[in-house]
């Protein structure tokens, strides 16, 4: 399933309706790559930039992680209500969104950045289409099973998002942490 088959979702008064629409084609455009190296992409400001989408990438992560668990709790405890769920995926949608913007900024300067800063990149490149997916995925059986969440396969979507989610915070802390020491080894060259 491609990224651009992940659909919005919100809720309707009078029908009670979930619509969908294309989402994610904006936030993980498939043009979305490296840069050619200039001298500007040596620059500290492309690490201090880097550092940021990682630490945003991160912040998403973590909100898209409570998200998950908590779409995981509501359906382990029977207390499903599909307009609460559909409120929760489109939260969840949002973040992977955020998420991919995020990303496609940071594959954007990617070649200039560090080996190791790459790999994160790719790394998270790796996991977010799969919960673009797995969101998607959630949503397409909301809508055509709003009586029937209590079904096993709907909750592996909210299981996989978690774990998903968990990998891409844990992966974007490392860029953090990584681009942090990196910054400080700078600063303060050893002798």
């Amino acid at each position: 399933m491609r990224l651009s088959n992940l659909f919005l979702i919100s809720c309707l008064a009078g029908g009670m309706a979930i619509l969908t629409g294309p989402a994610v084609a904006d936030a993980l455009p498939e043009s979305c790559t490296s840069s050619a190296t200039t001298a500007l992409s040596a620059d500290v400001n492309v690490q201090k930039e880097a550092n940021s989408l990682f630490q945003d990438i991160r912040d998403e992560a973590i909100h898209a992680r409570f998200r998950a668990d908590r779409l995981r709790a509501e359906n382990r405890s029977n207390q499903v209500d599909w307009v609460v769920q559909g409120d929760q995926l489109t939260l969840l949608r949002h973040n992977v969104n955020v998420m991919g913007a995020k990303l496609c900024k940071l594959q954007s300067i990617e070649s200039g950045l560090a080996p190791w800063q790459q790999t994160e990149i790719q790394r998270i490149a790796a996991v977010l289409p799969l919960m673009a997916d797995n969101t998607t995925d959630a949503i397409n059986f909301l809508n055509a099973h709003q009586d029937e969440l209590w079904l096993p396969g709907y909750h592996v979507y909210f299981h996989n998002l978690y774990s998903e989610a968990r990998q891409v915070a844990h992966t974007s802390h490392e860029g953090v942490k990584e681009t942090r020491l990196m910054q400080r080894q700078e600063v303060n060259p050893a002798s």
